[in-house]
């Protein structure tokens, strides 16, 4: 019959400030239903960043006027408004292409911008399935199943 000798200090678990210090370590740290929002909350925030970019950039090359010339080529075929520079957006992200929006090369800044989501959106993948793989090999309150006996055996 032995007894616990591990115990954690209150102090420590309310170390709020701590969090921004060590992003990793607080990500791993997190109870699963925050790791979840913030996996989802990151996508959700990429790809509405990079929706008002391509809303920006459609607007700026004159993608969205009334009255286009004739001959005018697009930056990305098929957007008509910030809805559908949202879906693009995440269908650059994930690499759904569905088939009906795609850059064009008339516009070599639509390039840059679905080249660089392209890759933000490798990072975020990469960093959450680094945190998710952490949590799961972490062990755990460990300390707490250690007994010590007040008996020493040969």
């Amino acid at each position: 019959h032995g007894r616990i000798n591990t115990f954690r200090k209150n102090a420590e678990l309310g170390e709020s400030h701590r969090f921004l210090k060590d992003f990793f370590t607080s990500m791993i740290d997190l109870n699963w239903s925050w790791t979840f929002f913030s996996f989802a909350a990151s996508f959700f925030c990429s790809w509405l960043f990079f929706a008002i970019i391509w809303y920006i950039v459609v607007l700026a090359h004159g993608d969205l006027a009334e009255d286009k010339p004739d001959n005018h080529t697009v930056c990305v075929d098929n957007i008509q408004d910030f809805t559908s520079c949202f879906l693009f957006s995440l269908e650059t992200q994930h690499t759904i292409g569905y088939g009906g929006r795609a850059t064009t090369e008339q516009c070599s800044l639509a390039i840059i911008v679905m080249s660089l989501q392209s890759i933000v959106g490798v990072i975020i993948q990469a960093c959450m399935a680094g945190i998710l793989f952490a949590k799961f090999t972490k062990p755990t309150n460990r300390g707490e199943t250690i007994l010590f006996s007040k008996n020493a055996l040969d």
